[in-house]
């Protein structure tokens, strides 16, 4: 999206927070030459049709682990329930380490890919607060991705 914009740059995640520690950190790589330069505008107004939905499920934490499966076959059961069967549905297990990582928790999230280049996001962390179960996290993302 930022080449979009007429921008050369990298975004890294280097460690992830989870709710409610936080303590995650990312890094910004911009191309030499492109920063302080205005951003090329864009028109984003035509949304395209639903090419393909992927996503990460994160866990960091021996106990968080497991419960990414749950998580992701609810997302995968909410969203094939209401896509056409041939859009692609990719959603990746991401096991986090203590190096990169801060704390423990589970979180997913979900992009929706249009052919026209428009992308929506959906996110939703597993809050101990709350008591959603695992595939409870997985469906409300879901369904806030269809929203």
């Amino acid at each position: 999206l930022l080449q979009r914009f007429g921008v050369q740059a990298e975004l890294t995640c280097v460690k992830r927070g989870f709710f409610p520690r936080g303590g995650g950190e990312i890094k910004l790589t911009v191309a030499e030459g492109h920063c302080g330069r205005p951003l090329r505008p864009i028109s984003m107004t035509d949304p395209g049709t639903l090419s393909r939905v992927y996503g990460q499920a994160f866990a960091a934490g021996a106990n968080e682990a497991q419960q990414l499966d749950h998580m992701i076959e609810e997302a995968r059961r909410v969203l094939r329930g209401r896509l056409a069967p041939e859009i692609p549905i990719d959603i990746e297990k991401v096991l986090e380490t203590p190096d990169t990582a801060s704390g423990t928790g589970t979180a997913i999230t979900l992009v929706a890919a249009t052919d026209t280049g428009c992308l929506f996001g959906a996110t939703q962390f597993k809050d101990p607060k709350q008591r959603l179960s695992s595939a409870d996290c997985g469906a409300k993302a879901a369904e806030t991705l269809l929203k």
